[in-house]
Order: C-alpha cells, then sequence, then structure tokens
C-alpha cells in the first residue's frame, strides 16, 4: 500500500494550481502511479512479478468488451472498469491485510475521487462523468456495476492461476474463495471454467 493517503501528501509538481489546463496534465501524471504501482496483495503473498493497478483495470476493461451480454452496456461497463481504482492513484492499493476498515478506507478513496473531479478536472463534463460511474461502482447500484464487480472477482482469480502456473511452489488458493461471490450467471460460467482449469493444472504438478 502507499504511504499518501491525499493530495497534500503529493510531490510539489503534481499538487493542484490554479491553471485548468496545467492541472489536467497533472492528473495525467497523476495516472502513473496506477502504472507502476504494484497491487498489495500479490506481494504479500510472495509473487516475484507482481502486476500493477493499471494491469488489473486495463484486462478487466477488455474482460468487460467480451463478456457482457445484451442486458449490459458494455461500452459503459468497460469505462467503469477502466476507472474504478483510480482513486488509488492517491491512497494507494489498501488491502484488507492493512486491517483498515472498511468506511475508512471507502471516506478515503471518495476524497480522493472528489479531489481528482474538483481539483484536478475542474467539475468538467468528463470529470463529473467518471465519479458518477465510479459511484455507482461503488455503489453497486446498475447491472453494470454489479457485472464489473464480478469481473473484479474473476480477473483476480485468472491472474492468481497465472501466477500459480510460473512461479513455482506459490499457493494462492486463498484468492479463489470471492469467486464464491459472483451474481451474475455469465461470470459464474467463466469462474466453473477456471477453478476447472486449475484443478486439472494443480492435480498435474
Amino acid at each position: 500500500m502507499s504511504t499518501t493517503r491525499t493530495i497534500e501528501g503529493l510531490p510539489g509538481h503534481l499538487q493542484p494550481t490554479n491553471d485548468e489546463k496545467i492541472n489536467k496534465l497533472r492528473f495525467m501524471h497523476l495516472t502513473e502511479y496506477a502504472k507502476t504501482q504494484k497491487r498489495t496483495g500479490w506481494l504479500r503473498s510472495g509473487v516475484s512479478s507482481a502486476e500493477s493497478i493499471s494491469d488489473h483495470m486495463w484486462r478487466m476493461s477488455v474482460m468487460s468488451l467480451v463478456c457482457a451480454d445484451d442486458n449490459i452496456d458494455h461500452v459503459k461497463a468497460s469505462q467503469m472498469a477502466f476507472i474504478h481504482d483510480i482513486a488509488e492513484c492517491i491512497v494507494g492499493d489498501i488491502a484488507p491485510s492493512d486491517n483498515i476498515p472498511k468506511s475508512v478506507k471507502a471516506e478515503l478513496e471518495r476524497n480522493a475521487m472528489n479531489d481528482l473531479v474538483t481539483k484536478y478536472l475542474h467539475n468538467s463534463k468528463q470529470g463529473k462523468y467518471i465519479m458518477e460511474i465510479w459511484e455507482e461502482y461503488e455503489q453497486q447500484s446498475s447491472p453494470e456495476a454489479i457485472f464489473v464487480k464480478d469481473l473484479d472477482r474473476l480477473e483476480m482469480c485468472l491472474q492468481a492461476c497465472e501466477y500459480e502456473r510460473i512461479q513455482n511452489g506459490i499457493d494462492l488458493s486463498g484468492f479463489y474463495t470471492s469467486l464464491d461471490s459472483i451474481k451474475t450467471e455469465q461470470v459464474r460460467a467463466y469462474g466453473k471454467l477456471l477453478l476447472e482449469e486449475r484443478n486439472t493444472f494443480v492435480g498435474n504438478t
């Protein structure tokens, strides 16, 4: 997890200014944190080459395009997947093992989103849209939000399976329990296939 929790803790060259264009450029720079910050859960599980936050969001976005059924707005779902962890550019990847209460984590991330939208994107139409679909995801208030949350779980398990294949001796079985929380039928079906694939793989090692 990053030690940065608020924009006040960011370096000076990333602090918001009074210039809207400069702030949008600094927002673009801020997203670099998602590209370089490794996911906490993998690091603490002994993964030798852990994915970044943006690695995770990118594959979720692609998955949302190919897994959505006709009842899901796949474009909206893809956009939602692509920004759902964007607050972590400021607060870092807070994992359950950090023992931070969910309510505190939610407040940190909401404050970060408010700062991103108001201080960097100046409540622009685009900024408001990012906030809207982020809030929708957080509240699980639409079919797309529920679908993307399920993909969040599935993508993590896909990644766990891939790490188990390439890193001898690592056991990431604890991550697969998240598949039990999947609500949508189409994502649940892929989770079942993944478990069957893993069981075959583990049984042959």
